[in-house]
C-alpha cells in the first residue's frame, strides 16, 4: 500500500512542484553575457522590469540596484530585460 501511495504521489503530484510554463524561459540579462532560466527563481520574489537601455542611461537603474542590494539577502532578485523578445516568442 505504501509503495502504491508513493507511486501515486510521484506521478500526480510531481508536476505541481515543477516550474510554471511562463517561468520556464531563458532570458538574457542586460549588461551580462549569459542567459538565466527564470525557473531558477521560482521560489523567490522577483521583479521583472522592461527597460529601454539602448536609448542611453536610464535613471531608474539606480533605484533598481538599491532594491536589489537591500532585499537580496531575503531572496529578492530584480531582472532588467527587454520584454519584446521574451513575450513575442510566447505568442
Amino acid at each position: 500500500m505504501k509503495k502504491s501511495l508513493l507511486i501515486f504521489l510521484f506521478v500526480f503530484c510531481g508536476p505541481a512542484f515543477s516550474c510554471n510554463g511562463l517561468l520556464d524561459t531563458d532570458v538574457k540579462i542586460l549588461n551580462k553575457d549569459k542567459n538565466k532560466n527564470l525557473c531558477e527563481y521560482s521560489e523567490k520574489t522577483i521583479l521583472v522590469v522592461n527597460t529601454a537601455s539602448k536609448c542611453g542611461y536610464t535613471n531608474q537603474f539606480e533605484g533598481l540596484e538599491a532594491l536589489q542590494r537591500r532585499f537580496s539577502s531575503e531572496g529578492f532578485f530584480c531582472f532588467r530585460l527587454s520584454f519584446k523578445k521574451l513575450f513575442m516568442a510566447r505568442i
